[in-house]
């Protein structure tokens, strides 16, 4: 089992997710979180086959499809989150962490 655990950023909410193998090519998916669209979005996915993982254009893919449905913002990284980990859980890539990371600061700027 995967376990992955992801800030958000703005919103303040942290979300953890477990990606586990049903079958050879499938995975089940449990998200615990504060945020009720990411919740709902874990209830929507539960499961998905490795077509739903790797499925392109990005925007047939089922966890970006779901998500939209869910009400996820558009840069939330939970989406993305999930994929790492079913990949990850599958064999398909290795565990490595994915950062986001501002260079010139995180504080609002201002235009004049």
């Amino acid at each position: 089992m995967i376990t992955v655990h992801i800030e958000s950023g703005a919103c303040g909410f942290i979300s953890v997710l477990r990606a586990h193998r049903i079958h050879k090519k499938s995975v089940g998916i449990a998200i615990k979180s504060k945020c009720t669209q990411v919740v709902q979005f874990g209830t929507a996915l539960q499961r998905m086959s490795s077509e739903d993982i790797v499925k392109t254009p990005l925007h047939k893919n089922r966890v970006y499809e779901k998500a939209g449905k869910c009400g996820l913002h558009p840069e939330c990284p939970v989406p993305c989150g999930v994929i790492k980990a079913a990949e990850a859980e599958l064999g398909m890539t290795p565990t490595r962490d994915v950062t986001i990371a501002f260079q010139n600061g995180n504080e609002a700027r201002t235009h004049a």
